[in-house]
């Protein structure tokens, strides 16, 4: 089942430079153990790592900012770094995203009009991602993104059937707002929808 991390890397997989996160993601169990035709791996469904921002501005926004990974629209994969501002977790008031295409980035204009700390944010929370979760060589070699083996009994990770699901905050609304605005077409099912 892979390696066993040592104390630092527990406490570390949602930290990144100055940051730490908060996480909420889906991978689904494929193939079968032990089968080299079709060994069993975790593909990612949803995963969203972030963290609030803090704002001088006087006003009643909220702000977030990290990465985003999962299916869109005709059924392909993504990797998105965003920042995102809403007044009611509803209507969303700006979003910025940088997507990232098999390890080519494709930067919104609006992008480079961020505060450079809220652009750190964000490629540090896909450094999370793709450092530590993830498997960046099969995200840049194929269309999938993988649970790396060593984190399917990571402590944050819970199973349920065949999924495997990481969640700092089961209340969190955010990451609803997030798979809307950002298009992306799995995540947590919430009662209201």
């Amino acid at each position: 089942m892979g390696t066993d991390l040592d104390q630092d890397e527990e406490q570390d997989v949602l930290a990144s430079g100055d940051y730490n996160f908060d996480i909420d993601a889906g991978w689904e169990l494929h193939g079968k153990p032990e089968d080299d035709d079709d060994p069993e791996r975790a593909i990612c469904r949803w995963c969203y790592i972030y963290q609030f921002v803090d704002s001088d501005e006087n006003d009643d926004l909220q702000r977030i900012a990290g990465v985003a990974a999962g299916y869109a629209g005709g059924g392909t994969f993504q990797v998105q770094m965003f920042y995102l501002e809403s007044a009611n977790l509803v209507e969303v008031t700006k979003l910025s995203v940088v997507r990232d295409v098999g390890g080519e980035l494709d930067t919104s204009e609006e992008w480079y009009e961020l505060d450079s700390k809220v652009q750190e944010m964000a490629y540090e929370a896909r450094n999370v991602l793709l450092d530590k979760w993830a498997d960046e060589d099969t995200w840049t070699g194929s269309d999938e993104l993988l649970l790396r083996e060593e984190m399917w009994s990571h402590e944050q990770i819970t199973k349920q059937g065949d999924m495997l699901y990481a969640c700092t905050d089961d209340d969190d609304p955010w990451t609803k707002v997030l798979r809307e605005s950002l298009g992306l077409t799995a995540g947590r099912v919430f009662a209201d929808g």
